[in-house]
């Protein structure tokens, strides 16, 4: 693996009251170069201070170069100080081998790093599909634009830095959050595409881009996505589910408890336990020796809508049928902190339409219409008078 940087002690300065050694460094990544000037005693307070965070055996800091005795300088003059330099030279070329001690913010720091400036701009490649064990989702491609990112070409000189500041960009991170999750944050080199997964289809996403290295982050620079595909079904408390359990990633049988735990994008269940006397056949985590009161809390990508048909039970368990067969369908939308409109509609077939009116008359994002169209679809379905209102804000979690 090549270095993240190139430090080169390229001599000194005697100022009389102390002398200042000078560097040159190279990040080759990235291709920045600058040059810094420290004392003796500067560097060797980071050298203690790397002593006392990387204090195990393999990453052992080679031996700082020795003060020498009192009055040494007096009499050896430009002969200690060239030694010095030669001294530091080797030092540096052995830590700068180590990732992790390149890596650590008090060394960039000594180093001048600064965090970097943030990327120019962020656009989509191309969309992939997800994986099976996580359907209803799909990941993107994402570029991301840097200015002042010329990296040394393949056998250039380490010294040949061909941008001249002390920002170098060593990783790119993406964060991402979409209507009903935070999907998580994922790390690319410079150069490289941004995978992002776990993207729920259907929904509207927005990801964060960050430039970074030891020191620091950029600020962000955003890009909003309409995630391609079918949305994944709304999930509600009482509804039987197929979820990951974080002791060893299967799937099993559970129930939700809680759709959005705390508002985190987390679903809250309830693992199953074989029930002999029903006849159905369950996977259950106590089967496989695992503890099912543990690891409850499920990302809501990884927590899938069982086959049968559950909204019945949902119906019965809700113990509310106030609507007739023949009454219109009601649904009161919040759409502000205090304003309340009711959506209403004859017939399933006149849903789509009446939702798209809706959508319009409110001035509303068209995304909302998915979310809307799928509560209300559940409403005429379980006829349950539980589910008369839906939040749209708390629903979709951005604002109209």
């Amino acid at each position: 693996m090549d270095r993240r940087f190139s430090v080169f002690c390229t001599g000194y300065d005697d100022l009389g009251s102390h002398v200042e050694y000078t560097f040159h460094v190279v990040h080759s990544a990235s291709g920045c170069a600058w040059d810094i000037r420290r004392r003796y005693s500067e560097l060797l307070q980071v050298h203690e201070q790397l002593a006392g965070t990387f204090h195990r055996v393999e990453d052992a800091l080679p031996e700082f170069p020795a003060k020498g005795l009192p009055g040494a300088a007096f009499f050896l003059g430009t002969e200690l100080l060239l030694s010095r330099v030669s001294a530091l030279q080797q030092y540096f070329d052995l830590v700068m081998r180590h990732e992790r001690l390149a890596g650590s913010p008090e060394l960039q720091k000594a180093l001048g790093v600064q965090p970097p400036k943030a990327v120019s701009g962020v656009r989509v490649r191309r969309w992939l599909p997800a994986c099976e064990s996580q359907p209803a989702t799909m990941a993107v491609e994402l570029d991301a634009d840097l200015d002042g990112f010329l990296p040394l070409a393949e056998g250039s000189s380490p010294l040949a830095g061909r941008v001249e500041g002390n920002a170098p960009v060593e990783r790119l991170l993406a964060r991402a959050k979409s209507a009903s999750s935070a999907v998580g944050t994922y790390c690319a080199l410079p150069g490289d595409p941004i995978i992002v997964r776990n993207l729920p289809c259907g929904e509207e996403a927005v990801v964060e881009v960050h430039a970074a290295n030891g020191v620091g982050e950029s600020d962000p620079v955003s890009i909003r996505l309409l995630v391609p595909g079918a949305r994944a079904p709304t999930l509600l408390a009482g509804m039987r589910v197929k979820a990951h359990w974080a002791g060893n990633g299967r799937l099993y049988d559970a129930v939700v408890k809680t759709a959005n735990f705390r508002g985190s994008g987390y679903v809250l269940v309830n693992w199953l336990r074989p029930a002999p006397l029903s006849g159905e056949k369950l996977t259950c985590v106590c089967d496989d020796g695992g503890d099912d009161t543990s690891h409850r809390t499920v990302p809501r990508h990884l927590v899938h809508p069982d086959s049968s048909d559950w909204y019945s039970d949902v119906a019965t368990e809700a113990g509310m049928s106030s609507f007739s067969s023949d009454s219109q369908f009601r649904l009161d939308v919040r759409i502000g902190d205090e304003q309340v409109e009711q959506l209403v509609w004859q017939s399933p077939q006149d849903l789509a339409q009446q939702v798209q009116a809706f959508v319009a008359t409110h001035r509303l994002k068209h995304i909302l219409e998915v979310p809307l169209r799928d509560h209300a679809e559940l409403l005429q379905r379980t006829r349950s008078a539980a589910l008369s209102s839906v939040d749209i804000v708390d629903l979709v979690r951005i604002e109209v």
